[in-house]
């Protein structure tokens, strides 16, 4: 992967914190694009997860990576 196409972290953030304050919405499509970013699906993928698709650490857990199950893709 090129690292000059990507998102910088600064720009990603911004961008995820505007999408989180749009009225109608945002923490849904907040949520999409931050799977987007972090995981690196592809939308449809990103669309067909589901919550019992993701293993995430419990709060105060050393070990703070989650698990991600990407296993259909919608059309």
């Amino acid at each position: 992967m090129d690292k000059r196409s990507l998102i910088n972290p600064d720009h990603a953030a911004g961008l995820l914190g505007w999408i989180w304050r749009r009225p109608r919405g945002g923490q849904r499509l907040h949520a999409f694009f931050a799977t987007l970013y972090y995981t690196g699906p592809r939308p449809e993928e990103a669309v067909a997860m589901r919550v019992l698709d993701a293993r995430l650490p419990g709060e105060g857990e050393e070990d703070q990576w989650g698990e991600l199950l990407i296993h259909a893709a919608q059309l």
